[in-house]
């Protein structure tokens, strides 16, 4: 039971970065008509947050994969797919709570675009990380 619930709590956080990112993609029409920022400054700005939550997040991530104690590499991979549900758990709650009620705020459709490769790329890069964080398990393991 506690391995279950720990890999559900890593695949809620590993579901937030690209709810973030996605939700910032989507809203910077929204953003733009309630701040009265410049979308060209919004595009700026939401880069800079995407590149700075990303390595955060690569470096987070790697740290806590290292420091979980998981019984096998299996449930180590299998963290990389269960973020999903989670995923469209924030979206459809953050859905439900701030609707689009002005027609100018949706978003255009090649945002959709980005925001379904990025989503294809997630699970290479979770897996990615968690071989970088069992290979550095494995190097201090053995010194």
């Amino acid at each position: 039971m506690r391995y279950f619930l720990m890999i559900n709590a890593l695949s809620a956080i590993f579901a937030l970065l690209p709810f973030i990112m996605s939700e910032m993609l989507v809203n910077v029409y929204r953003i733009n008509r309630i701040t009265g920022v410049e979308i060209a400054v919004i595009d700026r700005v939401n880069t800079v947050i995407g590149l700075l939550c990303f390595s955060f997040s690569i470096i987070t991530f790697v740290f806590m994969i290292k420091k979980r104690f998981l019984p096998s590499k299996k449930t180590n991979l299998f963290s990389s797919i269960t973020w999903v549900p989670y995923y469209w758990l924030y979206i459809s709650i953050f859905a439900s709570q701030f609707p689009i009620t002005n027609p100018a705020d949706k978003a255009n459709p090649a945002s959709g675009v980005i925001i379904i490769a990025g989503l294809l790329l997630y699970p290479i890069i979770l897996a990615g990380m968690n071989a970088i964080a069992l290979l550095l398990k494995s190097h201090n393991s053995l010194s």
